[in-house]
């Protein structure tokens, strides 16, 4: 019972992940932010190759809220002048009831992660609401 629930919970999680995206270009608000702090990480991965990953801070004032902070990466960025500065705008999509959803308004089109997650935290989903392969045997 334990590992289904948690085999629900799981999908669920992942699904809410590759679904943030489209459901605030659909049902989100817009909101002019400004970009904060940009901070590298550049590390080696496994066959030795430089990965090039950036955490991009902002911070947003949706309409009769206060200020909310958010944060985006890009992965694997070879070209430095197409992020952005500190001190720049950046536009924030953001779910009016819950600010806390929020991501810039480039990042809200779906791609292939996305996709991945939504599909896999499905089949986990209903693997861990109907108990598919998750019996024990004889």
């Amino acid at each position: 019972m334990l590992k289904r629930f948690l085999f629900a919970v799981a999908g669920l999680l992942l699904m809410a992940y590759g679904l943030k995206g489209p459901v605030l270009a659909v049902a989100g608000a817009d909101a002019p932010g400004t970009v904060t702090g940009i901070k590298a990480d550049h590390s080696t991965n496994k066959s030795g190759a430089l990965t090039r990953n950036y955490e991009i801070r902002y911070q947003f004032a949706p309409a009769g809220s206060t200020v909310t902070e958010g944060v985006a990466y890009r992965s694997n960025v070879y070209d430095i002048t197409t992020l952005p500065d500190t001190g720049s705008t950046v536009a924030v999509r953001y779910l009016q009831t819950l600010p806390f959803i929020n991501l810039p308004s480039r990042d809200t089109q779906p791609d292939i992660v996305a996709f991945g997650a939504t599909g896999f935290g499905l089949v986990l989903a209903v693997v861990g609401a109907l108990g598919i392969g998750l019996q024990r045997g004889p």
